[in-house]
C-alpha cells in the first residue's frame, strides 16, 4: 500500500525473470482532483504460450463468452486486437510487449517476448 503519494511521485517498477529478461518502467503521478489508488491486474488468471513466441501466440484463459485482447508496446500503445485466444504476431517487430485481457470490467496484464 502506497501512502502520501504526491504530484510529481516517481515510482520504478522491475521485473526480473528467471530466463534474464528484465524489464524496467518508470511513471510520475500528476496532479488530479479524484483520489489515486492502485489498481491490480492478477483479476483473471491466464498463460500466454509459447513465450519467446515469433509467429503465433496462444492465450489460455479458460475464459466463457466474450472477451478483450490487447497486445501493446511498452509505451502502451495498442499494436494488436483480438477476441480470439489464437493471435498472429508476425506483424510485430522483435521486442517485449504487454497482454491484456480483460472481460467484464476484469483484466490482467502480462508480458511477452516477441522474437
Amino acid at each position: 500500500m502506497f501512502t502520501d503519494i504526491n504530484e510529481n511521485t516517481v515510482f520504478t517498477l522491475n521485473v526480473n525473470s528467471t530466463n534474464g529478461c528484465d524489464l524496467s518502467t518508470s511513471f510520475t503521478t500528476e496532479a488530479c482532483e479524484e483520489e489515486l489508488s492502485l489498481i491490480e491486474n492478477d483479476s483473471i488468471s491466464f498463460s500466454v504460450s509459447p513465450n519467446p513466441a515469433s509467429s503465433f501466440i496462444e492465450v489460455n484463459s479458460g475464459l466463457v463468452g466474450e472477451k478483450d485482447i490487447h497486445v501493446y508496446e511498452l509505451s502502451e500503445k495498442p499494436v494488436l486486437k483480438s477476441q480470439q485466444d489464437h493471435i498472429d504476431i508476425t506483424e510485430l517487430k522483435s521486442g517485449i510487449y504487454l497482454i491484456e485481457i480483460s472481460q467484464e470490467g476484469s483484466k490482467s496484464i502480462k508480458r511477452i517476448i516477441v522474437q
